[in-house]
């Protein structure tokens, strides 16, 4: 437990940082999933790391795929500390 509180701190920290505007992502994104009726209004999911667990992680206001946003920065980061993280968003 005192791993995980002194990780959300740093995750903190970190997204008080500068924005980086030029982030490559290390995941991947499975588009139009869970339709089902081929119409297009299906969910993006962004998808990085392995392991046992799996962390839902929730975009900001500005949404997932906006380079105002650092939404897979950030799970990229819980991903590297051995989880996987997935993030939706409506396509």
């Amino acid at each position: 437990m005192h791993r995980m509180v002194v990780f959300l701190v740093l995750l903190a920290v970190k997204s008080m940082e500068a924005l980086q505007v030029n982030y490559e992502s290390r995941g991947t994104v499975d588009t139009n999933v869970g339709n089902g009726k081929g119409s297009g209004n299906g969910m993006n999911i962004y998808r990085v790391g392995n392991g046992s667990a799996c962390i839902v992680w929730n975009y900001d206001v500005y949404g997932a795929d906006t380079s105002k946003t650092r939404t897979r920065e950030l799970a990229d980061l819980l991903a590297q500390k051995g989880t996987q993280v997935t993030s939706m968003n409506r396509s």
